[in-house]
C-alpha cells in the first residue's frame, strides 16, 4: 500500500539557484526526488528582463514551462514564439530550445521524469 504521509513544502524554505548555461534567473525546487516526490519535479523560475538560457537539450525529459507573469521568447531550430501570462510551452525529450527575457517572468518548471533522476 503507498504511504499515506503528504509533503508540505514553501517557496521561501527552499533554496535557489541558477541553473548552468542560464543568467539573469533565479530557480527554487519545490518538488522533486530530493524533496520526496519519485515521478514529479516542480520549479518556480523568475527571470530578469535580457536574462535567457543558452540553446540547450534534454535527451531524457520532457521540461515544460507555465508562465504565470511577464513575457518569455522561447526558441526551437524550427521556431520561436512569445509567451505570456496562461502560456505553457512543451519541449519533448530531444528538443533543441533556448529562451530570452522580455518582460521580468515568473513561470513554473515542469520535468518528466524528474530531472533530478534523469541527469543522473
Amino acid at each position: 500500500m503507498a504511504s499515506q504521509k503528504f509533503i508540505k513544502n514553501n517557496y521561501d524554505s527552499v533554496p535557489a539557484y541558477t541553473p548552468p548555461g542560464h543568467n539573469g534567473t533565479v530557480n527554487r525546487r519545490l518538488v522533486g526526488p530530493s524533496l520526496g516526490s519519485k515521478y514529479l519535479e516542480i520549479i518556480i523560475g523568475e527571470m530578469e528582463p535580457s536574462g535567457g538560457a543558452e540553446p540547450h537539450v534534454h535527451e531524457n525529459f520532457e521540461q515544460s514551462i507555465y508562465v504565470l507573469e511577464g513575457k518569455l521568447h522561447m526558441f526551437t531550430p524550427e521556431s520561436d514564439a512569445m509567451f505570456g501570462p496562461g502560456d505553457l510551452v512543451l519541449f519533448p525529450a530531444g528538443c533543441t530550445h533556448t529562451l530570452e527575457c522580455v518582460e521580468k517572468a515568473k513561470f513554473l518548471v515542469i520535468y518528466g521524469p524528474p530531472k533530478e533522476t534523469a541527469d543522473q
